[in-house]
């Protein structure tokens, strides 16, 4: 199983809680990733990379697009 956890950031309320399941899911040998607009924590398993949130968020708009409503 692999994971991508996405957040604004690594830091903050959400962040901190993100990156608690973020560490919980490398505990039990599960692949994790987080990706962040903004990053502040040195972890490598965190990625900062907007032009990969940006590609993400496109991809969710046109399934969203697709969802009758």
């Amino acid at each position: 199983m692999k994971i991508l956890l996405v957040n604004t950031v690594d830091y903050g309320g959400a962040g901190k809680a993100c990156y608690r399941l973020h560490k919980g899911f490398l505990n039990e040998k599960i692949d994790s990733k987080m990706l962040v607009n903004t990053k502040k924590n040195k972890d490598n398993t965190i990625i900062c990379n907007t032009s990969k949130i940006k590609q993400l968020i496109n991809k969710f708009k046109i399934i969203l697009d697709r969802l009758p409503s």
